[in-house]
């Protein structure tokens, strides 16, 4: 658990080799600027922004995938969208992060949760907490991050949880899943 400290006391530098740190995040795109980049938005459309411009600065494309309905931001809210273009903007791709919880089938449910935005710039398909059904399979006509062709490669920070074993398996062809929320951009 990190230190409390009095508003006004300077924040401390950040060790660049620290996971979560701006630096550190450099570094490991750096060393795979052909890895398949994939961010979750799960929480903050504002930090996924600022993960969007870092990445911009690198040269590197990455996929951003947002939920249509959540507890932590609207999508359709007015500054959601401003966000949306920025990420765009920076040179990025959006795409849906179906929130499926077993009810219907999961391409009915891709499908339905499509439907309830516009702003679209790739078909490829992100599941909010994957349940096992949707892990390494593939559905007709959906081209997800889950698909059997990930299946061995692929790394998260998921849980904010990540390791220096997690660090190595970044490599291009992989798929890199990160969580802008988690990282102190």
């Amino acid at each position: 658990m990190g230190q409390l400290r009095v508003a006004d006391e300077a924040p401390q530098a950040m060790d660049p080799r620290a996971p979560f740190g701006r630096e550190y995040l450099m570094r490991l795109v750096a060393g795979a600027p052909r890895a398949f980049w994939r961010i979750d938005c799960a929480v903050s459309l504002a930090a996924a922004e600022r993960m969007a411009r870092l990445l911009e600065i690198t040269g590197v494309r990455a996929s951003f995938f947002v939920l249509t309905a959540g507890e932590f931001y609207n999508p359709h809210a007015e500054s959601s969208l401003r966000h949306v273009a920025a990420i765009q903007a920076a040179g990025h791709r959006v795409g849906l992060c179906c929130d499926y919880r077993g009810y219907g089938g999961v391409v009915a449910a891709v499908e339905r949760q499509r439907g309830f935005a516009d702003f679209w710039t790739t078909d490829v398909v992100s599941f909010h907490r994957p349940p096992r059904l949707v892990l390494w399979r593939d559905f007709p006509g959906v081209d997800s991050v889950y698909g059997a062709r990930w299946r061995g490669r692929f790394v998260s920070d998921a849980g904010r949880d990540w390791s220096e074993a997690k660090a190595m398996n970044v490599r291009d062809g992989a798929q890199v899943c990160v969580h802008a929320e988690h990282w102190d951009l």
